[in-house]
């Protein structure tokens, strides 16, 4: 039971943090990430691309705490 719960607050942790991160801070997230250090400003289809992957990374982390919990992960 408490491997469970270590597993689902790491997975909440790892990827629902970084997703979160995405969605509300998204101009941070531009600025610190290497490959867009040389652009000059940023543009609307960047900031609405980096808003899709922390929506997809937050339900990847919500699948990945519901598998967990089914208890799919029993080998690992």
């Amino acid at each position: 039971m408490s491997d469970r719960i270590i597993m689902s607050i790491i997975f909440l942790i790892v990827f629902g943090g970084f997703g979160l991160l995405n969605i509300l801070y998204t101009e941070f997230m531009i600025s610190t990430t290497s490959s867009f250090k040389n652009q000059k400003r940023t543009t609307k289809a960047m900031i609405k691309r980096f808003k899709i992957s922390g929506y997809v990374t937050v339900i990847f982390a919500i699948i990945m705490v519901i598998v967990t919990w089914m208890g799919g992960l029993k080998g690992i």
